[in-house]
């Protein structure tokens, strides 16, 4: 029996014979639900499979998982265990994937299985647009060894992340955890970045005054340094050379929680570093370090 909280929670229902669904569950919802699924309709035509079009296949799916999970040293530790249900489609050099069955993913980097359950992908150029709703199992260490290693990558993922960041500014801990912010907008050429003056908590933050949330709120764009990344030496910052993200937002404001966590999430354009995270840095919504 499942159990509701608080708020909204989802359930996805897949079956191979049948389109995949998410289901809302509220609070307080009768006890019994009946969900109907769409069949999927397969038109059965002449197959005809040769060396040409598995070598295509292949290489769509190598484009798919470099611009799915990304091309970090973490990334390389994921597999997409069952890649049979990607279906690949392409126009105009775009390149277009679905899936008939939720992706299963080993990532050997954090400790996790992720169950991702993907609504659309696409890239053409540098562009990557993804989105889906996944689930965590956590990976049972071998030794002690392993679980430490595991726990110290999640750290390490979590701390300058586009989790991290929100928390620390709806906390008030901007400079305190390492972050220097500027706004900024595109030059006229469109292909870099002017930065302006520096951004802090109460140039970014509002409360709405009838629900109470906490809103980010700026025009353009902002730049966000994390200085206390140890790979970098931030002496001298060189935004070039560290841990420099953008971020832009399509609305005039999201909401963001205490611990990070937003569910405007999807009106929020990252460049840079964050832009160059993907599935390969995900983290359980419920993840926080060990202090």
């Amino acid at each position: 029996m499942l159990q509701i909280s608080e708020g909204v929670g989802e359930v996805i229902i897949s079956h191979v014979s049948y389109q995949p669904m998410i289901y809302s569950l509220r609070k307080n919802q009768p006890s019994q639900i009946i969900i109907k699924l769409k069949p999927v309709l397969v038109e059965l035509s002449e197959v005809s499979i040769t060396e040409q079009k598995d070598k295509e296949w292949e290489r769509d799916l190598k484009k798919f998982a470099n611009a799915f999970l990304g091309k970090s040293i973490f990334a390389s530790k994921c597999k997409i265990n069952n890649t049979w249900v990607i279906d690949f489609d392409k126009k105009g050099g775009q390149l277009n994937a679905s899936s008939t069955d939720m992706l299963k993913i080993s990532n050997n980097a954090l400790g996790y299985n992720v169950y991702f359950f993907l609504s659309h992908f696409y890239t053409k150029g540098l562009t990557v647009s993804y989105s889906g709703k996944y689930r965590f199992e956590q990976i049972e260490p071998e030794n002690t060894k392993q679980e430490k290693r595991w726990n110290k990558n999640r750290d390490k993922t979590y701390y300058g992340s586009l989790r991290h960041f929100p928390s620390s500014l709806a906390n008030g801990r901007l400079s305190e955890d390492g972050y220097v912010v500027h706004f900024a907008k595109l030059d006229a050429t469109g292909s870099t970045f002017d930065v302006t003056t520096i951004a802090m908590e109460k140039n970014l933050l509002s409360m709405d005054e009838k629900s109470g949330d906490i809103l980010l709120k700026f025009n353009d764009f902002i730049r966000v340094i994390y200085t206390k990344n140890s790979s970098y030496d931030y002496s001298n910052i060189n935004p070039d050379k560290s841990q420099t993200s953008y971020l832009y937002l399509t609305k005039s404001s999201i909401i963001i929680h205490l611990n990070g966590l937003s569910s405007d999430r999807a009106y929020i354009q990252e460049y840079g570093f964050w832009g160059e995270n993907r599935v390969a840095e995900l983290l359980p919504i419920n993840y926080l370090p060990k202090k």
